[in-house]
């Protein structure tokens, strides 16, 4: 069995209309929320494939600050900004031999992500962490129904 942690990046700031949506920072609910996404990370990852606009970016930077062990399994995936749930499942089909991965990203994709490999419908605000237990032993197997929640996560603000 693989394990999938979905987790969208904290929120981000809309103060800087001028700004690339790539390069949108986080703001202070999104820092505040940052600060405390490492007490619900998984501690059993192999690798964390994030997105690198500048939001998810920070988001994971917020939590290896608390958990630095993870640092060395974070790997920016430019496949992933604003990746479709269709190129994030191709995505995942590279995972060769890891067992758990957290794929740190952007909605709508995430939410149409999990909804697709769960069957159900799955809500994911920012800073939310779903977990998944996937009844497959091969990324290449990733499918429709494919995964069950096994919880959801936010951190308190």
């Amino acid at each position: 069995m693989l394990k999938l942690t979905l987790l969208r990046h904290a929120k981000s700031s809309w103060a800087y209309p001028e700004l690339d949506d790539f390069l949108r920072p986080l703001n202070r609910r999104g820092y505040r929320q940052g600060q405390r996404l490492a007490e619900g990370f998984p501690t059993d990852v192999d690798a964390i494939w994030c997105s690198p606009a500048v939001r998810a970016y920070t988001t994971a930077k917020c939590i290896l600050r608390d958990r630095p062990e993870l640092g060395d399994k974070l790997v920016l995936t430019s496949s992933i900004y604003e990746a479709s749930a269709e190129q994030l499942i191709q995505i995942l089909k590279g995972g060769g031999t890891l067992k758990h991965i957290a794929l740190l990203g952007h909605n709508p994709a995430l939410e149409v992500l999990a909804c697709y490999l769960t069957d159900s419908s799955v809500n994911l605000k920012t800073a939310h962490n779903i977990l998944l237990n996937l009844n497959i032993d091969d990324w290449a197997q990733v499918s429709a129904g494919c995964a069950e929640p096994v919880s959801i996560w936010r951190p308190e603000e």
